[in-house]
């Protein structure tokens, strides 16, 4: 990241669960992205249990961290069971008084009384504890709503450990409260963020492309996202100038890497694929082996889908690539099932079986078995079929079964919108 500094953020997500084992933490990884997007600079992540002792000493550190003016966000130990000791922890911490929020708590009864219940059930009178001179942030996907504090110039923010109530309220509430709390902090206003999803090109690769960029100390700060799926660029700036220069930077960085950029409201290439398909009046069908219908999916979780999707097959076997893809029985003899030449044949038998306009065929080896000294584990063979034209090839993913599978996917979805965006991208 470069620039000019931006408000530092920390995490601090709560529970034994969490250290144990028992149970992954997604929230994390979720809110440095969510954070990183909206501007701030995430400097720690902690995981703590739940005796009241670690969640104050985790808020300390937090605290220290990120200095005044700085946001601290903590998520778990808010439900109704004795084993939620966030409330209490903080308040002992802050040294303020827990005190019951009537209209909470009657809101509370209200929800209860709605599914049936004659009354509160006591251990939820607890959620209506709230340490003196919190803001709450109603939490319309569950019972325990976020808490907000300012502490020695710290905002501290507490919410709930499960997911999709997490996310709810940091996309709804939480929201607001960032805006009105950094709004002209120190004369910087809020800051301006964009974002650049890519696609298709290794990370090492992007990074010698940008890397003037990266060094630069210029008012922009540039930060770097990368998963399985491709790198995320997060262009943020503040201050009069923010606007124009954070579309300078957009600018730049589109020219030097617009053959692997891709823009989707959802952030999902295969939406990108969809509307693109949708443009040109084409449909498409899948044809996957090792993928086992994971591009399909992909497809599919959008609505709308079924305006451009016309179905796919999951042909595993052999015997089922023959009996419902058309692929020679002598092809899959003289090439193999995972070369160029099968996904080719299994492209165009999906076009034929669901009259679609496009196609793209996919067989490999995901592992972790099954691998050759020619073929090893994570070689994948693709193939796509469009009006435009034919493209494909061979490649080679690195990591486990899922990873390669995702890749694989993901590469897909990548060679489908080339060639549906540009008549010329075609092997013939």
């Amino acid at each position: 990241m470069t620039g000019h500094t931006l408000p530092r953020a920390a995490i601090l997500t709560i529970g034994d669960e969490l250290l144990k084992g028992e149970r992954v933490d997604t929230n994390s990884a979720w809110l440095a992205r969510h954070l990183t997007r909206s501007g701030f600079r995430v400097t720690e992540v902690v995981s703590v249990g739940d005796p009241p002792e670690e969640i104050r000493h985790g808020l300390r550190e937090a605290r220290a961290v990120v200095g005044e003016g700085g946001l601290v966000v903590a998520t778990g130990g808010l439900g109704p069971t004795l084993d939620d000791r966030t409330r209490d922890a903080v308040a002992e911490e802050f040294g303020r008084e827990l005190v019951e929020d009537p209209e909470l708590l009657a809101e509370l009864e209200a929800r209860f009384r709605s599914r049936g219940f004659d009354a509160l059930p006591t251990p939820n009178r607890r959620v209506a504890r709230v340490p003196e001179g919190a803001r709450l942030l109603p939490n319309r996907e569950g019972t325990a709503p976020g808490l907000v504090l300012e502490e020695a110039g710290i905002m501290v923010v507490l919410l709930p450990g499960v997911p999709a109530e997490m996310r709810h309220l940091v996309e709804g509430p939480f929201r607001e409260v960032l805006e009105e709390r950094f709004q002209g902090r120190g004369g910087a206003g809020v800051p301006v963020v964009r974002s650049i999803r890519t696609t298709g090109i290794p990370e090492s690769a992007l990074a010698e492309r940008i890397e003037d960029l990266l060094s630069d100390t210029g008012a922009v700060n540039l930060a770097s996202l990368p998963s399985v799926l491709g790198v995320e660029l997060v262009v943020s700036a503040t201050g009069p100038d923010a606007q124009r220069s954070v579309e300078e930077m957009m600018d730049t960085l589109l020219r030097r890497l617009e053959p692997w950029v891709y823009d989707a409201p959802s952030g999902d290439l295969a939406e990108a694929v969809l509307l693109r398909m949708r443009a040109s009046g084409w449909t498409v069908a899948m044809a996957e082996s090792c993928t086992a219908g994971l591009v399909s999916k992909r497809l599919t979780d959008h609505p709308g889908a079924s305006e451009v999707f016309l179905g796919g097959v999951v042909a595993y076997s052999n015997t089922a690539k023959e009996a419902l893809l058309g692929v020679p029985e002598a092809l899959l003899r003289e090439h193999g099932a995972v070369s160029a030449e099968v996904a080719r044949a299994m492209a165009r038998g999906a076009c034929r079986r669901f009259g679609a306009d496009a196609a793209v065929g996919i067989t490999g080896i995901a592992g972790p078995g099954g691998g050759s000294e020619t073929k090893p584990v994570g070689t994948v063979a693709i193939w796509t079929v469009t009006p435009h034209g034919e493209t494909g090839g061979v490649e080679r993913f690195p990591g486990g079964r899922e990873e390669i599978r995702a890749r694989a996917a993901q590469h897909a979805l990548h060679g489908l919108l080339q060639v549906a965006s540009n008549p010329w991208a075609r092997d013939g």
